[in-house]
């Protein structure tokens, strides 16, 4: 079973290959793109940035890692089908499907701070 770290890199990974994906992806609007671009790499800044945290060692993160995994497989499936053509269909399923995978990842690294938390 996978550690909640483990989950992180698996993340940051899908998130670093979503992103390449995207960038030789030629029917896609500049601007659309561009967006999608940058926000997948502000995902993986926030996940590299949480790699050491004491919460990601524990198996409380489990869920909320676990998440963020099904979320970015979740992505990369959409990305799939707006490779196989460029429809607003498939670029609105694309941004809730990127939506949905921001929130996990947001949560996450709200979690993982520990905030209020008390071990004993």
């Amino acid at each position: 079973m996978p550690t909640g770290t483990e989950h992180v890199q698996a993340v940051s990974g899908l998130c670093q290959t979503i992103t390449e994906r995207l960038e030789t992806l030629a029917d896609a609007d500049g601007a659309w793109k561009a967006e999608a671009i940058a926000r997948l790499q502000a995902m993986r800044g926030t996940l590299d940035g949480m790699g050491d945290r004491f919460f990601l060692k524990s198996k409380l993160c489990m869920p909320f890692a676990a998440r963020c995994v099904r979320e970015a497989e979740g992505l990369q499936g959409v990305l799939k089908q707006l490779e196989a053509g460029a429809d607003d269909q498939a670029r609105q399923r694309f941004a809730e499907a990127l939506n949905l995978l921001e929130k996990a990842v947001q949560t996450l690294d709200e979690r993982s701070t520990m905030q209020g938390m008390a071990i004993t």
